[in-house]
């Protein structure tokens, strides 16, 4: 070997080093030149690995094996929607885990195990038992798509991974059980207290309509007529067709009001005039006087006319004729005023049944509108009854699915524990054969890259042809390193 010979870091020969002619050469110079190096640090790794290999206690881990399913749920508190099946079990087993990893759980399991811990001890229990706990699905973490999980305890010895292994699945199947029949009867309780509530709204609301149907017994046939519906008759009582006969009833004497006051002036204008008045077919018929009247007036005149033709106007017993022909005449006037007269009170009867008629129109519109405020009422009344005996009966229908669910215990149903805790035979860590293998690889590794920091940093020249290349001086002899 040549005497090395110490260059300052400024004349670049660093850059040139770190690009050699031959990259597998320099390497085999560098391992063949640290080698010491390289076997110290490769022999201390792999003592590190063995003795890890020979001194880390063992782990044995203890597995139960669960199967979670999704029956139809009794309980109408925990029924949920279908649509949504793979989120809903994933949300179940992290609820499961959680109860797993619960001091619910736990400190069941360790009071088992240490029955005579106290209760400081029995707190670090459980927080050791807690990490030695571990809950997975069968391929990791992720409990999705799966509704299978294990629940894996570990421990320094096979007899103690297997007796804690036994205590959490059974506090943890006895915790599920509870909490399981806890929710079923608080379900129960709810409906049970709502049922009782709804039957009391319920009963409150029948009494109310009852009330109402007595106090207005006598309008509730008329109330009841109103309601529409296809199998109503036709024949219709009570004020609705009151006030329709009476409507048309009074139009009917506003007509002949109308008709007997036009014939009152008709006749009035007839009777005004100095001529013999025209006497209608039902004058004739109305006074019988009027007509003998009228008939001996008719006979005078034919009798007047005769003698007329024969007789001069001196003529006394046609003098006399006339005198009978006049007071005739005078009677049938008299006669005809007082059939006017007559039409007249005809005439004010028929207004005063109009008014009367005008009356019980009023009278029977305000009837029927209380009937229909009355009957608003009486369907507010029925409808709010309907309404809470149907949500008394759907409370019914809930709370016996509820007691069904508490008899049962769905539940507990939908757990099943498919593997039993075994007695590990094997440890489960550490696998001594990988450590070293590890420990091997590690320390090749670790001992080439600290020859290679070594050389990197390491400003020297070792070779001759270093020593030519970079002083451009031949190199004439070298010598072998010198011991010291």
């Amino acid at each position: 070997m040549i005497m090395s010979l110490e260059l300052p870091p400024t004349q670049g020969i660093t850059g040139e080093k770190f690009f050699p002619n031959s990259l597998l050469r320099q390497l085999a110079f560098v391992i063949f030149y640290y080698k010491r190096v390289i076997l110290v640090t490769f022999w201390s790794v792999v003592a590190l690995s063995l003795a890890a290999a020979v001194f880390l206690p063992p782990v044995y881990v203890s597995s139960a094996k669960f199967s979670m399913s999704l029956s139809q749920q009794l309980d109408p508190l925990k029924k949920e929607p279908q649509y949504d099946i793979k989120n809903q079990m994933v949300r179940i087993l992290l609820g499961q885990k959680e109860l797993i990893l619960s001091n619910q759980v736990l400190q069941v399991a360790a009071k088992r195990i240490y029955p005579q811990a106290s209760p400081q001890e029995l707190a670090e229990l459980v927080d050791k038992l807690t990490r030695r706990i571990t809950v997975t699905p069968p391929k990791g973490e992720d409990f999705e798509g799966s509704n299978v999980y294990y629940v894996n305890v570990q421990a320094p010895s096979a007899a103690r991974a297997h007796e804690l292994a036994l205590a959490v699945t059974q506090a943890y199947k006895e915790a599920y059980a509870a909490t399981s029949k806890s929710k079923s009867l608080y379900s129960y309780d709810f409906y049970a207290e709502q049922v009782e509530g709804l039957y009391k709204e319920m009963r409150a609301k029948d009494e109310k309509l009852r009330d109402f149907e007595v106090k207005h017994a006598a309008n509730l046939v008329d109330i009841l007529n109103m309601e529409g519906g296809t199998n109503k008759t036709n024949v219709e009582i009570g004020p609705k067709i009151l006030l329709t006969e009476t409507t048309r009833n009074r139009q009917r004497l506003v007509d002949q009001t109308l008709a007997q006051r036009k014939i009152i002036e008709i006749l009035e204008d007839e009777a005004a005039n100095n001529t013999l008045p025209v006497v209608m077919a039902d004058m004739e018929g109305t006074g019988k006087a009027l007509t003998a009247y009228r008939s001996k007036v008719t006979q005078l005149q034919l009798q007047l006319t005769e003698l007329k033709t024969q007789f001069t106007g001196n003529y006394e017993p046609l003098r006399q004729l006339e005198k009978e022909l006049t007071l005739s005449i005078e009677l049938l006037r008299k006669e005809f005023w007082a059939i006017v007269k007559a039409k007249r009170i005809e005439l004010e009867s028929l207004d005063a049944q109009v008014q009367g008629d005008d009356r019980v129109i009023k009278q029977l519109e305000d009837k029927l509108v209380l009937m229909a405020q009355e009957r608003s009422a009486y369907e507010n009344l029925k409808q709010d009854y309907l309404l809470a005996k149907d949500a008394y009966v759907d409370a019914r229908s809930k709370l016996e699915q509820a007691r069904l669910a508490v008899a049962l215990n769905q539940g507990k149903q939908d757990l099943t524990q498919v593997e039993m805790p075994e007695l590990p035979l094997t440890p489960s860590k550490p696998n001594r054969l990988l450590l070293v293998a590890l420990g091997v690889c590690a320390g090749a590794c670790l001992g080439l890259a600290l020859a290679l920091s070594l050389d990197y940093f390491d400003h020297t020249l070792k070779t001759p042809e270093e020593v030519e290349r970079f002083l451009q001086l031949p190199c004439l002899a070298s010598v072998s390193r010198l011991g010291g």
